[in-house]
């Protein structure tokens, strides 16, 4: 059985990434709705350019 610290550590680890993720999900939902609420681009348009920036970025920088 591993030790009490690495599974903690294991835990910590998990529950960043997991935060991680619904905090990115957010992000995106805030800027699509700020676009979408002026007349600038339909909702469809700013949900593929936040993926395509979110794709971009990840590709120039190996992270979110």
């Amino acid at each position: 059985m591993p030790p009490a610290s690495l599974i903690l550590v294991i835990f910590i680890i998990l529950f960043a990434l997991a935060f991680d993720v619904t905090n990115g999900m957010h992000d995106a939902a805030n800027s699509i709705a700020t676009i979408v609420s002026t007349p600038a681009l339909t909702p469809r348009q700013a949900g593929l350019g936040r993926a395509w920036r979110d794709t971009d970025r990840l590709e120039k920088d190996g992270h979110g």
